[in-house]
């Protein structure tokens, strides 16, 4: 029985850490600071401050998508929302395969002919896609209409997915500390340079990782098994880079 107690103890110090978070998120404020280059290759840099955490990845990289966490990737990160059922919402396509169908409006991630893409259009025929109701920028203009939304105003764990005009691939994701609204996010993609931008499932979804076997990181906001204890669901659909 102590066994048991014990164990079940370790195991809640990251919830109970994780849920302070969510009471006082709405005291944090996000302010902007440089951003610090923590990792660099060919196929990507990697930069953070306090709060945020930004991946570039060169155009030339693999890029996917996945049901479920996919296995043999240097990085993923989740991308589509879910229903309470815990099917995607929007368009899922793997390997040329659609698993779930378009929604009207938002953006995309999609691969075609080995090519990453983001876009609030998506060709009928890809390799892969990933679809989210939340567009960010397009061409360059941010959505105004998204940033003066009440939900967009809330400070969560979030990412985004951008693309800038040589078509690098730009994500930028919460760290622990990341508790930011939708508009500290589009702020930064457009320091980033981010031409075309979706935001993808945040809050308690966020799940992304990094291990090239030289350098590594990762951030889930709520482990999967608490996720399914207090029926928030988990993440269905991945982005990731072989």
């Amino acid at each position: 029985m102590k066994i048991i107690t014990v164990t079940l103890t370790i195991l809640m110090i990251p919830l109970v850490f994780n849920f302070s978070k969510w009471i006082n998120h709405n005291n944090h404020i996000y302010v902007s600071s440089e951003f610090i280059l923590e990792y660099k290759n060919e196929e990507v840099k990697i930069l953070e401050n306090n709060d945020l955490r930004v991946f570039i990845f060169n155009k030339s990289c693999e890029f996917k998508v996945s049901n479920g966490v996919p296995n043999k990737s240097f990085f993923y990160m989740n991308s589509n929302f879910f229903d309470e059922k815990n099917n995607p919402l929007g368009l899922v396509v793997v390997n040329g395969k659609k698993y779930s169908n378009r929604i009207n409006g938002g953006a995309y991630f999609y691969v075609l002919n080995g090519n990453p893409y983001v876009s609030r259009k998506c060709p009928y025929y890809t390799d892969y896609s990933s679809q989210s109701h939340l567009w960010a920028i397009s061409n360059g203009y941010i959505n105004t209409s998204l940033t003066k939304t009440t939900h967009s105003k809330e400070k969560t764990y979030r990412n985004i997915v951008g693309q800038d005009k040589e078509g690098n691939i730009i994500i930028i994701v919460s760290k622990m500390n990341g508790m930011v609204t939708i508009k500290d996010l589009i702020n930064e993609g457009k320091h980033f340079k981010m031409y075309n931008a979706v935001i993808f499932d945040g809050g308690t979804s966020v799940d992304y990782k990094f291990d090239n076997g030289d350098y590594n990181v990762s951030f889930k906001s709520l482990p999967n098994w608490i996720g399914y204890i207090l029926g928030y669901g988990n993440p269905t659909t991945y982005i990731s880079v072989n």
